[in-house]
């Protein structure tokens, strides 16, 4: 639905605030986002989604409400990314997996399949780094400890699934590039000195995560 003058007005201003975030602290990841964001589209109404984006409409991405421009700018990295690997699938096989195969994925709390691993995979890698130089950047002690723990949260997930990617039959050459040049980043990214608080949270995090899905789906 349309939105209201206050509503257009909140939504520059978040938007703003994430963008001078992005602009201070990620100049890379600001300048993917500058070359793959078109359209910003407000999702209103309930949802579970914080955010989503189109891969028969690149460039376009759904938004709810963040609580602060941190958060808002790691959706719009997220999104970037997604974005990008629409695009690349649009020249380049990556994949070629027989219908039907489904798996678990860190990040949702429904089977996927393997396309939908790549796309996770890659979208939160951008996001486990955003949170790893917001770690290295951030003020206060507060705010160190909330990026370690996002950073911690999707390091060893986002690995996990690579691996399983990568030991299966299903990449192509040009997806075992990819794949590869994944796994290299997110080991490199594995050397960071995490706080044991924020280590351990985030273990916590992903083991109910996994306990609920396999309890949903045993």
């Amino acid at each position: 639905r349309p939105l209201d003058a206050a509503e257009r007005r909140a939504w520059r201003a978040d938007t703003a605030a994430a963008w001078a975030l992005l602009a201070e602290r990620h100049p890379a990841r600001a300048r993917d986002v500058a070359a793959t964001v078109a359209s910003l589209v407000p999702l209103t109404g309930p949802s579970s989604w914080t955010s989503a984006s189109y891969g028969d409409a690149v460039g376009a991405v759904g938004l709810s409400p963040h609580p602060d421009a941190r958060s808002l700018a790691a959706a719009l990295v997220h999104e970037a990314q997604h974005s990008k690997l629409s695009a690349l699938l649009t020249v380049a096989d990556l994949l070629d997996a027989p219908p039907g195969l489904r798996a678990y994925a860190p990040w949702r709390d429904d089977p996927r399949p393997p396309a939908g691993l790549l796309q996770g995979a890659y979208a939160f890698l951008a996001v486990t780094g955003f949170w790893r130089d917001e770690a290295l950047r951030a003020g206060t002690e507060e705010e160190v400890h909330t990026a370690q723990t996002h950073f911690a949260r999707w390091l060893r997930p986002t690995a996990d699934t690579v691996a399983v990617l990568a030991r299966s039959p299903w990449p192509t050459a040009e997806g075992r590039l990819l794949l590869d040049a994944m796994r290299r980043t997110l080991a490199d990214w594995a050397t960071t000195r995490i706080a044991p608080a924020a280590a351990a949270e985030a273990r916590s995090a992903a083991v109910r995560h996994r306990v609920r899905w396999r309890l949903r789906h045993a």
